[in-house]
């Protein structure tokens, strides 16, 4: 029978499904056994579109029999034989089925498989389909809490979306992708998809929303005390400080080169705008509500504040001062002392200080312990959110 004309067992195969005066119902299992051997015979002869017919004829039978495992894996065969005549719809629709039938198996992992071998196939002849594809592959997954399982899923997700440079869903895709890794205690694989995240951000060139996103990552603990934590300190650091040679060396970083490759690629061509923070700019696009310059002075001299019992210094006089209140993200300035450096990070509510630094953090305003003669390097304060 393994050698008939795959023709005449289709024609025979066709007869026993159909209802007779004879033949009061359909022998399903003779039919489905013919239909097999015919779809072996049609993709041996490289006749696709008839192997295509027949595998998908023989998954019928098999759902006839109440075997929906063995019509997924026939389904699947279908959409094999649809790829290679070019039929994408028909592959999407194919795996999708043979998904169903998985599912209805109780099976999410083949399931999720099968949508995520469609998905492959699709990615450059229909990209939205193959990400949707991928989408609800993990989705499966994680409704059978399996997310680790869906590991693979979310790194072809983002695979795809930084193909059509679609970086701000890659980068939503990551969080994703890191939040189903805290949820299976996949501490490593977390906080590599939260710095992923942020470079994505970075190489879209919008350093307010990586900003935002470390700020967001930062809240949990994992990611707090991690290397790519610090990693990713250091990144944002080098870009407020403009400092592109610093931000090309933490792109060849080890933290960084252990990331998944098509991240690695993004890294490696930072930065991709301007990194130098520009006065013009911000005077002509933000909502600017008020301007003040202080005068010119040779230094900036610390002197004791008024009524403070612990004789604290305060900074009362800069270089030259650019006060404007506006939108912009905040800044770091860096203060040189005369034996060291101390970055003053200015914030929509309060000012961070390098712990070194001896600064702290209070109402009356910033304070040092000792007076000291400091140079101004960066002249402008950026303030958010203020005159609204």
């Amino acid at each position: 029978m393994a050698g008939s004309d795959p023709e005449k067992l289709m024609t025979k195969a066709d007869k026993l499904t159909k209802l007779t005066i004879t033949r009061w119902s359909a022998d399903w299992k003779s039919a489905t056994q013919l239909y097999e051997q015919a779809a072996v015979g049609f993709r041996l002869a490289k006749d696709y579109e008839k192997a295509k017919i027949a595998f998908e004829k023989a998954s019928k039978g098999q759902e006839m029999l109440s075997s929906p495992w063995d019509a997924a894996k026939h389904m699947e065969s279908a959409a094999s034989m649809a790829k290679e005549i070019g039929n994408w719809r028909e592959v999407a629709d194919f795996f999708r089925t043979a998904s169903n039938l998985y599912i209805e198996c109780g099976r999410s992992q083949p399931a999720a498989d099968a949508l995520a071998k469609g998905a492959r196939l699709l990615e450059d002849a229909a990209s939205e389909e193959a990400i949707q594809m991928y989408t609800d592959a993990c989705s499966i997954l994680e409704e059978d809490d399996k997310e680790q399982m869906a590991f693979d899923h979310y790194r072809a997700a983002t695979s795809v979306y930084i193909k059509l440079q679609r970086y701000d869903d890659a980068a939503t895709f990551l969080l994703r992708w890191g939040l189903a890794a805290d949820k299976c205690n996949a501490v490593h694989s977390q906080c590599k998809a939260y710095l992923s995240a942020i470079i994505v951000y970075l190489y879209a060139d919008d350093f307010k929303q990586a900003q935002k996103c470390y700020n967001d990552c930062s809240q949990i603990d994992a990611f707090l005390g991690s290397d790519q934590n610090r990693c990713a300190t250091k990144l944002l650091s080098a870009y407020e400080e403009g400092d592109v040679e610093e931000i090309k060396r933490i792109g060849h970083s080890s933290t960084v080169s252990n990331l998944d490759h098509m991240i690695i690629r993004l890294a490696r061509k930072l930065p991709t705008g301007d990194v130098n923070f520009d006065l013009h700019s911000v005077l002509v696009q933000s909502p600017v509500r008020s301007l003040f310059l202080a005068p010119i002075r040779s230094g900036v001299l610390l002197q004791p504040s008024e009524n403070n019992e612990e004789g604290n210094m305060r900074i009362s006089a800069f270089f030259f001062q650019f006060i404007f209140i506006t939108r912009q993200p905040a800044i770091t300035l860096k203060l040189q002392t005369l034996s060291s450096s101390i970055s003053l990070r200015l914030c929509p509510d309060k000012a961070y200080l390098d712990n070194r630094s001896g600064f702290r953090v209070c109402d009356a305003g910033i304070r040092c312990p000792t007076p000291i003669l400091l140079r101004l390097h960066l002249l402008v304060m950026v303030f958010i959110g203020i005159g609204k």
